[in-house]
């Protein structure tokens, strides 16, 4: 881990990690879980809040690292959410676009309403909002 993580494991009380469901992102978040809970000993508020399921095609190899991380997340007492954002170059074109994320687009774009959707399940799902 680096200084700034370092800095910000030391000054946080919740951590969301992403999770692409593949091999080196599996391996990664192992390590991050290592990591923020050695950091627990310096911070004793830290907390790994969810592990969040990103960029998810509906594949088998996705499937299968799926089932691998959710084992993971029960092993280690870690929620990993229900809510899962999929693979999708709306996002990275919403900035291009409106030079905004698309959960700030005040548009009614039938095909940004969806996106907006997921970001408001998954803000109830983590009690970011009622």
């Amino acid at each position: 881990m680096g200084m700034i993580s370092a800095n910000v494991f030391n000054s946080v009380d919740d951590v969301l990690i992403p999770y692409h469901p593949e091999v080196y992102s599996f391996r990664s978040m192992v390590k991050s879980i290592k990591s923020i809970n050695n950091f627990k000993r310096s911070n004793k508020n830290l907390n790994i809040k969810a592990v969040i399921p990103v960029k998810i095609r509906k594949v088998l190899t996705h499937e299968a690292f799926l089932q691998s991380a959710q084992a993971l997340c029960e092993q280690n007492s870690i929620l990993m959410t229900n809510t899962t954002i999929p693979e999708s170059i709306r996002y990275a074109e919403s900035i291009g676009k409106y030079k905004l994320p698309v959960t700030l687009i005040d548009e009614k774009n039938k095909s940004l309403i969806g996106y907006k959707q997921i970001y408001a399940k998954l803000a109830r799902e983590l009690t970011y909002i009622g």
